[in-house]
């Protein structure tokens, strides 16, 4: 199971400033990117977590993300300068949340953007692959297209136990290359 992550800023943490000056698909509302976790995906990865969720899972591990109020909105080209920073130091990059589906067309960007750079993706979505297919949403689909790895399904608090690896209740399920 995925351990509960501490809110307080550490040296690995970044602070990025509000962007003011980009259009709302070129930014993304971020609570925070972390660098070196070894529970969110194969090897040491980059996690950006996106602020807002609308699922709102009962016991989430970070109920501080499901506000985007709590979060900033910050400049794609900046969260990638951020990751590209510590390129040599990790194995890929994690998306998670929050829901990064609740910010498809700027979630297609940062996926399409990182990518092109050849970074190994992981997208943890509450929504399962089925759902998101459902949407018949042509940004869902290009995200989809772009992820190495979707770990999808809502948390459950009642099924932590025996959860496996980069799952945080045994209902998620790990999707290599969705679509």
């Amino acid at each position: 199971a995925r351990p509960k992550v501490e809110i307080e800023k550490s040296s690995s943490e970044t602070d990025f400033q509000q962007s003011e000056t980009n259009s709302p698909n070129e930014s993304i509302y971020l609570y925070r990117i972390y660098h070196h976790s070894t529970v969110d995906g194969p090897g040491r990865r980059s996690v950006i977590q996106v602020a807002g969720c609308s699922i709102l899972c009962a016991g989430c591990y970070i109920p501080e993300t499901h506000l985007r109020a709590n979060g900033r909105l910050v400049s794609i080209t900046e969260i990638i300068s951020e990751i590209d920073k510590k390129s040599s130091e990790h194995d890929g990059v994690t998306i998670l949340g929050g829901e990064p589906f609740d910010q498809p067309e700027s979630l297609q960007i940062l996926v399409e953007r990182l990518k092109a750079k050849n970074y190994h993706m992981v997208i943890y979505s509450g929504y399962t692959v089925e759902s998101l297919l459902a949407h018949e949403s042509e940004s869902v689909n290009r995200i989809l297209a772009k992820t190495d790895l979707l770990i999808d399904g809502a948390f459950k608090r009642e099924l932590t136990n025996s959860a496996g690896e980069y799952r945080g209740s045994s209902n998620q399920r790990l999707i290599f290359h969705p679509i």
